[in-house]
C-alpha cells in the first residue's frame, strides 16, 4: 500500500523555486534515504511529508487520502499519531527528564498515566535506553539522546518515521548503532524516510533519492 503519494508538486520561497513538479511514491514498509546538496531541499522535503509546510502547489495523498490544508486540527492529529520526527539535534525538552520527553506524544493523546508508563517500559527495554529514564537530556551522550529521540517517535506507534539527518552529530561507532536501531525498527513493518549526506547510510536502505534541479531522482 502507498502511503505517501505525492504529484506536480511545487515550492517555492518568494522567488527561489525548491520543487517543481515533484512526483514520489513511498510503500508501506519502505526504508528510503533522501540526499542532494546543503540547501538542495532535503529538510523542505521531509517538512511537507510530516505537515509541517504546506507546498506552493500540488497534491499529496497520504494513505491514500489527499491532504486537506485547510483543516488544521486534521493535520494536527494525523502529526500526533501517525508521523514520528526524530531530528539532528534530538529535539529533546531540556528541562524534562527522558521519561517525560519519550511519553509527551502519549500525554498529547490523552493516554491514561499507567498506559503510559507501561508503554514507555516497553519502548526503551527495546532501545537499551531503560537505565537512563530519570536522567535529564544534559547528561546524556549523543548516542543515548538520539536513541531518547526515537524512543518518543515509536512510542505513538506512528505509520511513518521522518528522520533529518539523524546520525549528523555522532561519530562512527554511534552512527552504526542508530542506523541498527532504524533498521530493527523498519523491519516491524515502520516506513522510515531518512534525510542524510552519509553514502554509507544511503547504501543502509531499500531506495535511494537525490534532489537535484527541483526534480527527486531515484538511484
Amino acid at each position: 500500500m502507498k502511503i505517501v503519494e505525492l504529484r506536480q508538486l511545487n515550492q517555492c520561497y518568494r522567488d527561489r523555486e525548491i520543487f517543481k513538479e515533484l512526483k514520489l511514491d513511498i510503500y508501506q514498509g519502505e526504508f528510503i534515504s533522501l540526499m542532494g546538496r546543503s540547501g538542495s531541499g532535503k529538510s523542505t522535503l521531509l517538512n511537507i511529508l510530516g505537515l509541517l509546510e504546506r507546498p506552493t502547489a500540488g497534491t499529496y495523498f497520504f494513505k491514500e487520502g489527499a491532504i486537506n490544508y485547510q483543516n488544521q486540527l486534521a493535520l494536527a492529529q494525523r502529526r500526533r499519531d501517525e508521523i514520528g520526527f526524530v531530528f539532528q539535534n534530538y529535539g529533546l525538552i531540556a528541562e524534562k527528564n527522558v521519561q517525560a520527553n519519550i511519553e509527551l506524544p502519549l500525554v498529547c493523546q490523552k493516554i491514561a498515566k499507567q498506559a503510559r508508563q507501561e508503554r514507555v517500559m516497553a519502548i526503551t527495554e527495546k532501545l537499551g535506553i531503560n537505565d537512563l529514564l530519570k536522567k535529564m537530556p544534559r547528561h546524556l551522550s549523543g548516542g543515548e539522546a538520539q536513541r531518547v529521540s526515537i524512543a518518543r517517535a515509536l512510542i505513538k506507534e506512528p505509520a511513518i518515521i521522518l528522520a533529518d539527518e539523524p546520525t549528523g552529530a555522532l561519530d562512527e561507532e554511534r552512527e552504526a548503532e542508530i542506523m541498527a536501531v532504524f533498521k530493527a525498527v523498519n523491519q516491524t513493518g515502520v516506513t522510515v524516510v531518512i534525510a542524510t549526506h552519509n553514502k554509507e547510510i544511503a547504501k543502509s536502505c531499500h531506495r535511494n533519492y537525490v534532489i537535484e534541479k527541483h526534480q527527486i531522482i531515484e538511484k
